[in-house]
């Protein structure tokens, strides 16, 4: 399920993944996904976190959920930071990412890109 081109790569990223959990707080895991995602998309942070239903909200809020869960954020830290009342609307986009990815072009490579700035904004590759 990793999207990295090698096995290696996406194995280096998990355990860099559960050293960065331990050096940086759920708040700046939080703040710096959702600023990528916005700056890669070109919508605003308050519309990802909003309750809107336009097509491209509802893409980037996939795509910051999943990323989300991949830096180690819990569903019920993401869901009281987006100011959701059930943890099932956060499950619910975290689920379908897969599927929107597969099924479109145009998600499956900003998902991609955003992905590998956030890889690298963190310090995913650094020694």
């Amino acid at each position: 399920m990793c999207e990295y081109a090698s096995l290696f790569v996406c194995l280096r990223v998990q355990s860099y993944n559960k050293k960065l959990n331990a050096q940086m707080k759920r708040s700046e895991i939080f703040q710096k996904v959702l600023t990528i995602v916005s700056e890669h998309t070109e919508i605003s942070e308050e519309r990802i976190l909003s309750i809107g239903r336009k097509n491209e909200e509802v893409d980037a809020r996939s795509i910051a959920i999943h990323y989300w869960k991949q830096y180690g954020l819990d569903t019920l830290y993401i869901m009281q930071k987006m100011n959701r009342k059930y943890h099932n609307s956060v499950m619910h986009l975290y689920n379908m990412y897969e599927i929107r990815r597969s099924t479109n072009r145009y998600f499956r490579t900003t998902s991609s890109i955003i992905g590998q700035e956030i890889a690298k904004n963190m310090g995913a590759f650094q020694k």
